[in-house]
């Protein structure tokens, strides 16, 4: 599977997008709450805010495995900074970003329904993204 190169996380855990998960205990800890995270989401009804939830659960699946975890500063920005990254990405700064502005505006209440464009982008990811489900 297409993982990040070390500078690029490195970069981003200087600009404080991610933490470095630095000892063994670390990773076992954040690997083990994004699990629970993930089983509790894939029991819940298909939504687009829950589909979006697992995408960013399994990006962090990802970033564990090499050794980082998701910061709290900008963690939606962060996901699209690496969705941007990744080797296989056919997707545009500009595309991403309406996607997480979808995922905002519903989650808030400030729209309905996600749009096509939206749901088509994120179901493409997830499928690409499948192999990380708990």
């Amino acid at each position: 599977m297409t993982t990040w190169a070390t500078n690029e996380l490195k970069t981003l855990a200087q600009q404080g997008y991610l933490v470095y998960l630095h000892t063994p205990y670390l990773q076992q800890q954040a690997n083990r709450k994004n699990q629970a995270w993930q089983h509790k989401l894939m029991n819940q009804p298909v939504s687009f805010l829950t589909q979006y939830d697992l995408l960013f659960r399994r990006l962090t699946q990802l970033l564990i495995l090499q050794g980082y975890d998701f910061s709290n500063f900008h963690p939606h920005q962060t996901l699209k900074k690496l969705l941007l990254l990744l080797e296989a990405n056919v997707y545009s700064n500009a595309e991403l970003s309406h996607v997480v502005e979808c995922r905002h505006n519903l989650k808030y209440g400030f729209m309905d329904s996600p749009t096509p464009q939206a749901i088509k982008i994120l179901d493409e990811l997830s499928t690409r993204l499948q192999p990380f489900n708990a």
